[in-house]
């Protein structure tokens, strides 16, 4: 399964890029990239949004599919 990573870099965005647009810190972004942290549902929601999908396809990204239907309730 394709990562978050290969989503960013597919569309040639650093970290940064990204960091900046959905508001938060390119910290952060690596983080969920590297499976450390979960992100809240308003930054699944952003993140999302940024990169023009849906959040049932951006949850495999985030590889906590579980998570993600508990959160969209």
């Amino acid at each position: 399964m394709e990562s978050l990573r290969s989503l960013r870099k597919a569309r040639l965005e650093s970290l940064v890029d990204v960091a900046k647009e959905v508001g938060v810190a390119p910290s952060t972004i690596s983080r969920i990239e590297c499976g450390l942290i979960m992100p809240s549902l308003p930054l699944i929601r952003a993140i999302a949004k940024h990169f023009g999908v849906s959040i049932d396809d951006l949850c495999p990204y985030l590889g906590r599919r579980n998570l993600c239907e508990v959160n969209k309730r």
